[in-house]
């Protein structure tokens, strides 16, 4: 299956859009109800310092996520 991974209300979405069985692309219609099983979100709990998710990006060994937060301050002691 080919996808698209995006952000939506802070919960990484993954979709899919296309598919092939055994070489040959599955018609439209079948994948429509095929992508309830192929695609999902998660929401990821409890972030420190109440991160929220704002974009996420395919790379070679998984996904690179920005996130953004407001208001945080850091203690030179608690920065490693």
């Amino acid at each position: 299956a080919v996808g698209r991974v995006e952000v939506n209300d802070g919960r990484i979405a993954i979709n899919a859009e296309q598919a092939k069985v055994a070489g040959i692309p599955v018609p439209t219609a079948v994948l429509d109800e095929a992508a309830r099983l192929l695609s999902f979100r998660v929401q990821p709990q409890n972030l420190p310092l109440n991160l929220r998710i704002t974009a996420v990006h395919l790379t070679d060994t998984g996904l690179l996520v920005d996130a953004v937060s407001d208001d945080v301050v850091l203690r030179p002691d608690s920065v490693q």
